[in-house]
């Protein structure tokens, strides 16, 4: 174990971190880092990275997941949307509509926003042309979707209740931060 790690550990197993969020730690790291040189800036991002994917009380399970896993799981996401453009109209045999290549595309700068320590994602698509992305975790679904008309939004639903908060995504495509801290609290 390195400085860095061993600080960040410490930090992850003492009763203050239990009241902090990651974004807290980072945001207390970077600051106490500032004038340090990138490459101690880079490992301690590296290891709090790891330190905070396995720790029980931000991740349950007890695998390691690594900056580079969880980008790899990014990518296999963003190459079952891209195939959406190999979809040719009747895709299902009962008349859906072919996606729309430049919706695709959309959807597809927009999922560059979503942070890698979010919780996995699934495509989803329409036969009515809509595609996007969703989370079903249990009590709470959450959805980032463009529909046939290009109008894209996410949509965050807590399923115990009978409505749910729209956000309109303008082009750029891209999630704001409110967006992101939105759907992060929702997914939490």
């Amino acid at each position: 174990m390195n400085a860095s790690t061993a600080v960040c550990s410490r930090f992850l197993d003492s009763p203050l971190a239990c009241s902090f969020t990651p974004q807290h730690v980072l945001q207390s790291l970077w600051i106490a880092l500032r004038n340090a040189p990138q490459a101690a800036k880079d490992q301690v991002r590296e290891d709090l990275f790891v330190l905070t994917n396995t720790h029980n009380s931000w991740n349950s399970s007890s695998e390691v997941v690594t900056l580079e896993v969880l980008q790899a799981r990014m990518n296999e996401q963003r190459a079952a949307v891209a195939r959406f453009k190999l979809l040719g109209p009747n895709w299902d045999d009962e008349e859906a509509t072919k996606p729309n290549s430049v919706h695709v595309d959309a959807l597809l700068d927009c999922m560059s926003t979503i942070p890698l320590d979010l919780p996995t994602f699934w495509p989803m698509l329409g036969s009515d042309g809509e595609i996007g992305v969703y989370w079903d975790r249990g009590d709470s679904y959450a959805e980032l979707s463009i529909d046939d008309d290009g109008e894209m939004s996410l949509y965050l639903r807590d399923l115990n209740l009978d409505s749910g908060r729209i956000f309109p995504i303008d082009p750029p495509y891209s999630l704001d931060p409110t967006m992101v801290g939105a759907l992060r609290n929702h997914l939490a």
